[in-house]
């Protein structure tokens, strides 16, 4: 279904009928700054003058979409209305015409929900073992787990249609976190809150498990993440690393922009975490 705007109505210096301001320019939020806002205001008249299907209906929603992408890639606000209507046009393509996300969606924001519920959960946690929520970092950020090196490859793949299954486990649970951080980050007036802190446990590991077909679905999965969900998690923490881990992560992360990458510093130890390391 298209999403429309929402009807401007009187603000000040043209600002956005998308942004939530005051009378002296903040945001009630709390959210953006003044440079972010007027950045914000150019931009959401542009969508509104042009509906951008895809966009969210709520102007608190929008706000947080695109200071992610303002703060992934600066006040430019041309650049930004492309980047932003090319996300809307990838989701729309890939993730919202489908009849399970509809029905998710409207949830996600509402609750923190379990990878089981994403589309092919129940088939896909099976085989890849991943804590969608797995509490809050000392910073606030909601803490992401996946257990790299227990994927079953061998089961996931003896599954007939897998890889279609796979991605779209994957794109949905990428979306309805995102749509969740994006609730959570509204709530709290902190984008920080709204990223999350993401730890990759590679225990289990083996060089069997870097299949072609399993690296490039990864660098399809880490290019559409970056570029479509930018600024949604906060760093990294990758443990229980084999020595040969590092010049995978470099293979596969070439289609990352160095602001994603720089939140995974290289190289890995092979630690444990302890309790009460996580930021």
């Amino acid at each position: 279904h298209t999403h429309t705007l929402p009807t401007p109505g009187p603000s000040l210096a043209g600002a956005s009928p998308l942004s939530s301001m005051s009378r002296d320019g903040a945001a009630l939020s709390g959210l953006s700054s003044q440079a972010e806002l007027a950045c914000i205001a150019e931009i959401s008249r542009a969508l509104h003058i042009s509906p951008c299907k895809g966009a969210p209906d709520d102007a608190e929603t929008l706000e947080v979409q695109l200071v992610r992408f303002i703060r992934e890639h600066g006040l430019r606000p041309r650049s930004i209305e492309k980047k932003f209507r090319a996300a809307c046009e990838y989701k729309e393509k890939n993730i919202n015409n489908s009849e399970v996300m509809s029905v998710l969606q409207p949830i996600a924001s509402t609750r923190w929900m379990a990878a089981s519920e994403m589309p092919d959960g129940e088939w896909a946690t099976q085989y890849c073992p991943i804590g969608m929520h797995c509490g809050f970092a000392k910073n606030g950020c909601p803490v992401k787990i996946e257990r790299l090196g227990r994927f079953d490859l061998k089961g996931i793949t003896s599954t007939p249609n897998y890889r279609k299954k796979l991605n779209a486990f994957y794109l949905g649970l990428v979306d309805c976190l995102q749509r969740r951080l994006d609730q959570h980050a509204a709530d709290t007036a902190n984008l920080t809150e709204g990223q999350t802190y993401e730890i990759f446990d590679l225990a289990g590991l083996g060089t069997h498990m870097l299949t072609f077909s399993a690296l490039n679905f990864t660098k399809d999965v880490l290019s559409a993440f970056a570029t479509h969900y930018p600024s949604s998690f906060r760093k990294a923490t990758v443990i229980n690393a084999p020595g040969f881990a590092n010049g995978a992560w470099r293979m596969v992360s070439t289609v990352l922009p160095k602001s994603v990458k720089e939140k995974v510093p290289l190289p890995w130890p092979p630690s444990v975490l302890t309790r009460g390391s996580l930021e």
